[in-house]
């Protein structure tokens, strides 16, 4: 009995051996009964061979008999021991479940009629209790303090929005100015109370037209300061730029009817301060890029975010530089009588040849990972030959673009054995800031012109 009990509680730990052993072994001691049963049965003792032989026959039925209920028990133990397996699966997930019990999240409603929720975990064998609040802006948590610090708190706001625009070209006087809006959230700070996490403090230069420039966030932490985030819709200076570019037809289909619209596509209104990083949809945070600009300053974005969910404090500053200065006309029929070169000229004052990135620690992360690094980003681009590339309103298409990646291609060509040979798909498509199918299907428009030649994957000069 014993032995039965402690191969049952093995099964239910998940340990089948002990149990599958113990019953071979019942098997094997049945065997030997069982055989002497049935010899005796049919009288198997001190006959004579004729008996002998009949028990031989009778044998072999019992031989075919006893496999059969072998057989049949094997089957029937293995379903009890899945069943057992089973429970015992069901028991560890449970176990699981009771084990982290203190795993508790309970949302409420505060005195502020504001929405939290408390999470209560366990480190290192002390409970970790944290509260999550929706963001509020200055201005609510004004309307909740007394007379008297209201007009203080009021007085520091308005210092703030005196100093939060600029003009610098300079970053040394941006920066001085940014170290005394600084100054004023720090007494905010002091007035308000204590705060484990400081907020986000924000200002901005902009350049000649109300361009947006650059924007500094010091310091940038996880707490909105004195912005609020959003994203950005329409592009900067649509209606100048209107009279210069000529817009791009899409077609929208709903069942037989098609609608087409003119949309400027090739354009993203691109923040300096990301959405994510507190920054809102102004146009002193805005300027005019090409997809590819957008696309890369997500790597800086992200890991900022990153770092400061981690607790860090951060210097985040990104600039935008044009491709010239030469601010249009607002008169739609002025941009129209000008030449080409002068809209393509004014084109580049409205949109951004670079953004640069630079990241500054200034307090490392507060969960005790790794330690985070400061970091100036390489300048990003939408390429050379952006501007150039863009069809304007009354003047000439935009040149094809297989003339451009063979200028490309004949530039940068290197010489095997005599012959001239086009540089790999992916050196021209990174050089022109373009997709490698565009770059292939751009020579092989060369080679059905005999202009190049291929021979195996690569593409010679003729």
């Amino acid at each position: 009995v014993n032995r039965f009990l402690d191969g049952i509680t093995s099964i239910a730990r998940g340990a089948l051996g002990p149990a599958a052993t113990f019953l071979e072994n019942a098997l094997v001691r049945l065997l030997p009964a069982a055989i002497g049963f049935v010899a005796n049965w049919v009288g198997l003792g001190n006959l004579g061979l004729r008996i002998r032989a009949m028990v031989e026959r009778v044998r072999a039925q019992v031989d075919r008999a006893l496999d059969w209920l072998i057989e049949r028990g094997v089957r029937t133990v293995d379903a009890v021991l899945r069943g057992l397996r089973a429970v015992g699966g069901a028991i560890r997930r449970g176990t699981e479940r009771v084990l982290q019990w203190w795993r508790i999240q309970r949302q409420f409603t505060g005195p502020d009629s504001g929405s939290h929720t408390l999470s209560l975990d366990r480190r290192n064998d002390r409970a970790i209790i944290t509260m999550r609040s929706r963001e509020r802006g200055l201005d609510d948590i004004i309307q909740e303090q007394t007379e008297e610090r209201r007009t203080q708190l009021r007085q520091k706001y308005s210092q703030i929005n005196d100093r939060v625009g600029g003009s610098e070209e300079m970053v040394e006087q941006h920066q001085e100015r940014h170290q005394e809006v600084r100054g004023i959230i720090d007494e905010i700070a002091a007035l308000l109370g204590p705060e484990q996490v400081r907020p986000t403090v924000v200002t901005y230069a902009t350049t000649s037209g109300m361009r947006a420039h650059r924007v500094i966030a010091d310091p940038l932490t996880r707490e909105a300061g004195n912005t609020g985030r959003s994203p950005a819709s329409g592009i900067q200076f649509r209606d100048q730029i209107a009279a210069i570019v000529a817009p791009i037809r899409q077609d929208q289909h709903f069942g037989d009817e098609t609608r087409s619209r003119f949309v400027f596509s090739m354009f993203r209104s691109s923040h300096l301060l990301a959405e994510r990083l507190h920054g809102p949809a102004a146009p002193w945070n805005l300027s005019n890029t090409g997809t590819s600009i957008n696309s890369q300053m997500v790597g800086p974005e992200v890991e900022a975010e990153r770092l400061t969910n981690r607790g860090a404090e951060l210097a985040y500053t990104a600039t935008a530089e044009y491709y010239s200065d030469n601010i249009p006309p607002t008169d739609p029929q002025m941009i129209a009588s000008a030449s080409e070169q002068q809209k393509r000229d004014w084109l580049g004052a409205l949109v951004a040849r670079t953004y640069t990135v630079g990241i500054e620690v200034r307090r490392q992360p507060t969960d005790g990972g790794e330690p985070a690094q400061s970091r100036n980003y390489p300048s990003f681009s939408d390429g050379p030959n952006f501007i150039t590339g863009i069809e304007l309103i009354g003047g000439p298409p935009p040149r094809p673009r297989k003339e451009i990646v063979f200028d490309k291609a004949n530039e940068t060509a290197e010489t095997i054995s005599g012959r001239r040979r086009v540089r790999g798909l992916s050196f021209l498509a990174i050089e022109l800031h373009i997709g490698v199918t565009a770059v292939q299907n751009a020579l092989e428009e060369l080679r059905l012109e005999n202009r190049l030649m291929k021979d195996g994957e690569r593409y010679f000069f003729v």
